[in-house]
């Protein structure tokens, strides 16, 4: 019996993830975190779902006919999505950064100590190319994979749930948080809250436009922040 007959949508979702899992946890140990990995990783989340569609969902499945919402059509509403959606980040996550610097030692098995943290706005070196890595190499990638691939395989096999209580769209919250441990960053499982917020735009525009616009502001974001208190 072919293969593609044979796996569910979750089946095929969870093997495309291992096999990526796979092979940025290899790079990671061959290449470390330089410019390398990266490029396996971006390739891999872009050409793996293609690859998938071809060769192992079945011909009714919605993936062999999507563009995994890699797509403009719905750009006005998802532009209007994606500034009420981030003005809350925008307004919430510095402080609550803040207090991270601020309290972490106090934590149980923390290793960090005291530190009187200072305020001062500057934007990291080579600002505007990471602008273009975190929206179009970064943040790009990682949706299509994760959103436009996993989260829409996943609806095929959990198809009549309300939005907030889908399965799929927190087990891909999931898969995206467990996924940054191939680059042995353990605290970087808390992606997981803002995956929720990823997956949500994906699922009222059913576009990546929004996803990616956050996901990448969300990123500089954080990186404006690690540069500004000293």
């Amino acid at each position: 019996m072919p293969l593609q007959n044979r796996l569910s949508p979750l089946s095929e979702a969870l093997l495309l993830w291992t096999l990526a899992f796979l092979i940025l946890l290899a790079s990671s140990l061959l290449f470390g975190q330089g410019i390398l990995t990266k490029l396996l990783a971006t390739l891999s989340f872009l050409l793996l779902p293609k690859a998938a569609a071809a060769t192992l969902s079945p011909r009714h499945s919605t993936s062999q006919r999507a563009d995994f919402g890699l797509h403009f059509q719905n750009w006005k509403a998802e532009l209007r999505l994606f500034s009420l959606l981030f003005l809350p980040v925008l307004l919430l996550f510095p402080p609550l950064y803040a207090a991270w610097l601020q309290f972490q030692h106090l934590l149980p098995f923390s290793s960090a100590t005291p530190i009187e943290w200072q305020w001062h706005f500057q934007l990291p070196p080579r600002f505007g190319e990471w602008v273009v890595d975190q929206y179009l190499v970064v943040a790009l990638s990682e949706e299509y994979f994760y959103r436009g691939y996993v989260q829409s395989r996943l609806h095929e096999f959990w198809p009549k749930q309300t939005l907030l209580l889908r399965p799929g769209l927190w087990l891909t919250a999931l898969l995206f948080s467990l996924g940054h441990l191939a680059t042995f960053e353990v605290l970087r499982l808390s992606v997981f809250f803002p995956a929720l917020l990823f997956g949500f735009a994906k699922e009222k525009t059913q576009g990546l436009l929004c996803p990616v616009l956050l996901h990448g502001s969300c990123n500089l974001l954080l990186m404006v922040l690690q540069a500004s208190f000293v």
